[in-house]
């Protein structure tokens, strides 16, 4: 009957015809298929499902009495909820010409009626990829929000340690303009922060320099150098003169580039009586050097972790396949409008699960680290690969043909068998697909692999098979 091996988690669909018996039809379809299926008659009664139930796929006919098929794909889209829901629109073959209008209005596919079983199979296999995706992205920007929170709390702890610091600082940019002034720095020149900010430090603090001298010492801590401690003599507004030691250092970016300079002031007018308190305040000056670069190093290491996070596989080090979809997308649309050949191979490992129920998970990971490493060195430098789940991957090979990918797949073969493996010897199926006018999107592209594979598995696994050997009639169901 139909074929239901790819059809991953039970999705709950529900359908949505004015006919009773076609429902029905369809609903049977979709058990068989081993989907979960509920049919309503009527937009409405569809409408008022979606409300107080969880489905993952909807599938409507089109033209019905009250709220069309295309009303109610409207408001579907128009709706808050946080569940996306694949929506498919059944049509009969004279209103295929009004696709455009479908996907104005939010559908993402289409089937026509009546209804192939096998082309509803393939259908919602894409739905099932695509909604899967869905999910996946929503979880990672949860982790990148809660990361971004992180970052958000970091910098306002700093900015709250540098207005509290009992020294008075000063952040200037490469002109000498002030950027921030703190507390110690209105107490100590008796000049408010909105008196002192975007003001030049030469006409505010330094005007009795010579100011080419000060420049000089500026651009050096720029370019990476820093002053070194100076006294300095301040004329202060009530009339007194206090003697400053004045230090200035690089301010770095999260690129390791310099984004500014921090000059420090420290009162030394009482040394005598305040040597004590000078010495303290210079040890939380070097604190401070000590914290700010830790928080630097800490938020860099973070987002190298978050980096990674988002690209890598945990296991085998290779992309994982979010980023594999990213990279597949980018390589078609450039093979597209450059008229480039595009190939990917789908690589399975045979036997896995007993191979795990032989010798364990901890030999089986180690078993899909060494397949990847093997995959990588039977590449080429522009090919990507990464793991495309369980014991799958996918390498992408732009400016490959089919010709030059089967070369590769039998090089990774080989490959494998002259490795000594520690247990018994390891061997994949490959399935191969190539960019040609029966594959227009990157999802029939990756179905077409995946029917490959599928075949190279049933010929008796350790088997290589080219999409354009297989029957028509795959290239039609997907």
């Amino acid at each position: 009957m139909y074929n239901s091996l790819q059809n991953g988690d039970r999705m709950n669909v529900l359908i949505v015809d004015d006919s009773k018996s076609s429902a029905k039809l369809i609903c049977a379809m979709l058990t068989e298929l081993r989907y979960t299926a509920t049919y309503v008659t009527s937009s409405e009664a569809a409408w008022e499902r979606l409300q107080s139930e969880p489905f993952d796929v909807l599938l409507t006919d089109w033209v019905m009495p009250g709220m069309d098929g295309l009303a109610l794909c409207q408001r579907v889209r128009s709706s808050t909820r946080d569940r996306y829901t694949y929506v498919i629109l059944m049509t009969g073959r004279d209103h295929i010409d009004g696709r455009t209008t479908g996907v104005a209005a939010g559908a993402d596919d289409y089937l026509l009626k009546p209804v192939d079983p096998a082309e509803l199979a393939a259908r919602l296999m894409v739905a099932a990829r695509i909604t899967q995706l869905q999910v996946d992205l929503n979880d990672r920007s949860e982790e990148t929000d809660r990361a971004l929170c992180i970052a958000e709390e970091a910098n306002y702890r700093f900015a709250e340690l540098f207005r509290s610091l009992p020294i008075a600082c000063v952040t200037l940019d490469a002109d000498g303009t002030i950027q921030d002034w703190n507390h110690a720095s209105e107490e100590l020149f008796g000049v408010r922060a909105d008196q002192a900010m975007q003001k030049s430090i030469f006409r505010l603090l330094y005007k009795n320099e010579q100011p080419e001298k000060v420049k000089q010492r500026l651009s050096r801590i720029f370019n990476g150098g820093r002053t070194q401690s100076e006294e300095w003599v301040f004329e202060h507004a009530d009339g007194s003169t206090r003697t400053l030691v004045r230090s200035a250092f690089p301010m770095y970016g999260k690129d390791k580039s310099i984004v500014g300079c921090m000059c420090a002031h420290v009162d030394i007018t009482e040394r005598k009586s305040l040597e004590s308190r000078l010495s303290d305040q210079l040890r939380i000056s070097q604190q401070l050097n000590i914290t700010l670069d830790a928080q630097r190093r800490a938020l860099e290491e973070s987002n190298r972790q978050l980096s990674e996070l988002a690209l890598r596989d945990s296991l085998t080090g290779l992309f994982n396949r979010r980023h594999l979809m990213t990279t597949l997308d980018k390589s078609f649309s450039y093979a597209i409008r450059h008229n480039k050949p595009l190939s990917i191979l789908m690589i399975d490992v045979d036997q896995f699960k007993n191979y795990n129920d032989d010798f364990g998970h901890l030999a089986g990971d180690e078993v899909l680290k060494v397949v990847a490493r093997l995959i990588t060195k039977c590449l080429r430098n522009e090919d990507s690969v990464g793991r495309y789940g369980g014991e799958e991957y996918l390498a992408i090979m732009p400016d490959a043909s089919a010709e030059g990918s089967r070369l590769v797949a039998n090089r990774l073969q080989a490959t494998l068998h002259q490795h000594a493996w520690v247990e018994r010897e390891v061997t994949v199926s490959i399935g191969i697909a190539s960019l040609n006018e029966n594959t227009p999107t990157t999802a029939i592209l990756l179905d077409v692999a995946d029917q490959a594979l599928y075949t190279a598995k049933r010929a008796g696994r350790n088997t290589i098979v080219v999409a354009h050997q297989l029957n028509p009639e795959v290239w039609r169901a997907a």
